[in-house]
């Protein structure tokens, strides 16, 4: 049982040297949830509260917010 431990250890140093080393990519921004659905949430919030909502720019109408 020993010489599989040794085996691999001596496989895995030499595969250690040999592989280059991954890159990171930076170029790809992160992005959670809570910054993706900002504008939802204001919404949503500004519906709970009763506050007049901005105009809808798909439908062009004006919501109303009921409690």
């Amino acid at each position: 049982m020993e010489t599989g431990f040794a085996v691999t250890a001596f496989l895995s140093l030499i595969l250690n040297l040999i592989l280059p080393e991954e890159e990171a990519d930076e170029e790809t921004p992160e992005l959670t949830a809570n910054e993706l659905d900002d504008a939802a949430d204001a919404e949503e919030w500004n519906r709970i509260h009763g506050k007049p909502q901005a105009m809808d720019g798909a439908a062009g109408t004006q919501g109303e917010a009921k409690v």
